[in-house]
């Protein structure tokens, strides 16, 4: 550990001078790795391994790179067009609501089944509870 003048004693130099040995070749390998990939992208011209920036919806339409891939649109939209996705979007809504008003009713419905249900199982459970009772014998034994 340490000697009389408080210093570090040699077995632990050599362990930290191999600790630092292995993180600096670590490193090493590392930056190479790094290089090497940097090399190959500009050996490919950027990011061109990816192929055409069209074929992922990121073309000249995307305007300012404000819009997410597959937005193909041109910002420079007619109005027929524009008027054409409102009524499209309209459409769309009114289904939606129709559709949630449709699984209102029929969550009701299977509330009420299950109560229903629920009635029915009681009304057989007290009925076999009444039996018993009628012939003495223990209802959960079922003789």
């Amino acid at each position: 550990m340490y000697d009389r003048d408080h210093s570090q004693s040699s077995t632990q130099d050599d362990h930290g001078s191999e600790t630092r040995k292995r993180r600096e070749e670590w490193r090493a390998r590392r930056d190479a790795r790094r290089a090497a990939w940097r090399a190959h992208l500009q050996g490919n011209g950027g990011w061109g391994h990816w192929g055409n920036w069209d074929d992922w919806g990121m073309g000249d339409g995307m305007g300012a790179g404000i819009m997410g891939a597959g937005m193909m649109q041109s910002p420079l939209q007619t109005n027929a067009e524009i008027e054409a996705l409102k009524v499209k979007v309209a459409g769309m809504t009114s289904t939606i609501d129709t559709l949630a008003a449709r699984v209102k009713v029929l969550e009701r419905l299977a509330l009420e089944r299950m109560a229903q249900d629920d009635e029915a199982r009681l009304a057989a459970e007290i009925e076999k509870l009444r039996d018993a009772d009628d012939t003495g014998r223990d209802p959960g034994r079922g003789q």
